[in-house]
């Protein structure tokens, strides 16, 4: 599986970090937009993998990785692939054994600057973050610097452990996590 390094800057506002991004000649990659994940778990996994089937636009991807949470953990390993129809993808899943155990859903896009990957993200009740990723942790702080964050403000936690860190949610044990209103995320 591949591994990768990704940190998390919270509470950011949303254009200045695109103006930021234009700046030193990032691409956006994939236009914001709300990006749906069905989390799928079941015992032909070996333990403590799940799958993820996550839509955002027209693009549907499958991710088997090494945590069920949303987000590739510092050093995490995932395996991801690009899928051309998803509900033939669920009806595959379902005859492998696997079940629906969660959906989550938040607001995502992406920018790329050489190996590093920056997603600007909004998700229910938590304020607006930057995710960068790179193949490690010397390039994340290099992409991290480029744009103008302190690497001293890097969260390396997971989405869920931010979550449980400043609502005391744990989202891992909600079916679901949806916007209240989307029409606030989907302006940011």
């Amino acid at each position: 599986m591949k591994r990768e390094h990704e940190v998390r800057f919270l509470d950011v506002d949303a254009a200045d970090i695109r103006t930021r991004l234009g700046q030193v000649g990032a691409v956006q990659r994939i236009p914001w937009a709300l990006r749906t994940c069905w989390i799928f778990e079941g015992e032909v996994l070996d333990l403590g993998l799940c799958l993820r089937l996550c839509g955002q636009g027209a693009r549907v991807s499958l991710a088997l990785g090494s945590s069920c949470a949303s987000s590739v953990l510092q050093g995490g390993a995932a395996v991801e692939t690009v899928v051309s129809d998803r509900a033939a993808a669920v009806e595959i899943l379902r005859k492998l054994g696997l079940r629906e155990t969660r959906y989550q859903e938040h607001f995502r896009e992406e920018w790329r600057l050489g190996e590093a990957a920056f997603s600007i993200e909004a998700w229910p009740d938590l304020p607006v973050l930057v995710a960068v990723a790179g193949p490690d942790e010397p390039s994340v702080q290099q992409a991290s610097a480029l744009i103008g964050f302190d690497f001293g403000d890097a969260q390396a936690e997971s989405v869920e452990q931010i979550y449980l860190n400043a609502t005391k949610r744990n989202v891992l044990a909600e079916p679901t996590l949806l916007f209240a209103d989307t029409a606030h995320a989907r302006a940011t």
